[in-house]
């Protein structure tokens, strides 16, 4: 099986190395990954992007809103037949982040966001020249995370955010009657790392 997976995380823009009161902070993330496994004839793709806009209260306080989609596509292709399934989803919430200075290089600082979001899901089956599409049911999803980062200053107010992982909690249920919700949580630090280009306007 071969794998492709290419991810670029939290590039965004937020006039000072460090962010002082009464600026903007403009950001955001952006994922792609792509996998095409030869042996099952299965391609699986997705691409997310996360906005967010914030405004420096303090020194230390930034607060603003967030935004969360992630599109993504699997498709299965068995002799003349193929199934694609699409899972679209759209939402946004809150963040609140306190930054501390430690040097005219470094600032440490740490994020907590709540966010909603829906996501929406569609198979589209391919027979020969025929196609049938059918809609799923819609599954609301409710998520909040913390997380700790480094900002490194580089140059030219530019600078780069290191984020290793932190907590997270998430809650999720389908749409439909009789559904239950569905929850969990979890602690990652050090498993994954993120890296993401900010400056303050």
């Amino acid at each position: 099986m071969k794998r492709l997976f290419i991810s670029a995380l939290a590039l965004g823009m937020t006039s000072f190395a460090f962010a002082q009161k009464g600026t903007v902070l403009v950001g955001g993330d952006l994922g792609f990954n792509f996998e095409n496994n030869k042996n099952t004839e299965v391609k699986t793709s997705s691409i997310s992007f996360n906005p967010m806009v914030g405004y420096q209260f303090t020194d230390k306080w930034t607060a603003g809103v967030i935004g969360v989609s992630t599109f993504g596509q699997t498709e299965d292709v068995n002799g003349n037949t193929t199934v694609t399934n699409k899972n679209n989803e759209l939402g946004g919430g809150l963040f609140v982040r306190y930054t501390q200075p430690l040097s005219s290089l470094f600032s440490l600082y740490v994020q907590a966001q709540g966010f909603t979001s829906v996501t929406k899901t569609e198979t589209e089956t391919e027979i020969g020249n025929s196609s049938i599409t059918t809609k799923g049911n819609d599954l609301n999803k409710f998520g909040v995370n913390i997380f700790p980062a480094v900002f490194v200053n580089l140059k030219n107010n530019f600078g780069l955010n290191f984020n290793f992982g932190g907590l997270n909690m998430n809650s999720s249920k389908v749409d439909t009657d009789g559904a239950k919700a569905i929850t969990n949580a979890g602690f990652n630090f050090g498993k994954t790392v993120n890296i993401g280009v900010t400056k303050n306007f």
